[in-house]
């Protein structure tokens, strides 16, 4: 499936950097009050990213790839924070109003985007094929990439 582990690892870091990246992006500062907001968010998604990535770990250890175990487990842990980062995001800028409220809803909408394609490759690769796998996977990657592009772009 992977014609090189350690390309694969490579991409994988790529873009847990690239998420990191995000969240830095989406935050000069934050809040204890904005936090607070949203925890209860944070660990309904924090949750689901275990639960998802217990399921994955399940089909990598069946298909003998344990070493991809705890890199895909650390990856799903960021994916989920990056999501829980653009909520932080969108809860702040909607208060701000104007541009920023649209701001905020794009960075939302992308990282939701971003969250279910990688999700979905994560599980069509891993523990079972899924119908038209390659085109919800592209098709939610590249409108999540989208929106989180025009988030930084202020369109006159």
């Amino acid at each position: 499936m992977f014609p090189n582990l350690h390309s694969f690892l490579f991409g994988v870091l790529a873009f847990l950097v690239g998420h990191v990246l995000y969240m830095i992006g989406f935050h000069p500062t934050i809040s204890q009050a904005l936090v607070m907001d949203v925890l209860p968010y944070a660990v309904v998604v924090l949750g689901w990213a275990v639960v998802f990535s217990n399921h994955v770990a399940k089909g990598l250890i069946r298909d003998k790839r344990e070493g991809l175990v705890l890199p895909i487990r650390v990856y799903s842990m960021v994916l989920a924070l990056m999501w829980i980062s653009a909520l932080m995001a969108f809860k702040r800028q909607v208060h701000e109003g104007g541009w920023a409220a649209q701001r905020g809803w794009c960075a939302l909408i992308g990282a939701s985007f971003f969250f279910v394609s990688d999700m979905q490759l994560a599980w069509s690769r891993f523990v079972a094929p899924l119908s038209y796998g390659h085109l919800r996977v592209m098709s939610t990657y590249h409108i999540g990439q989208f929106c989180l592009a025009a988030c930084i772009i202020k369109f006159e």
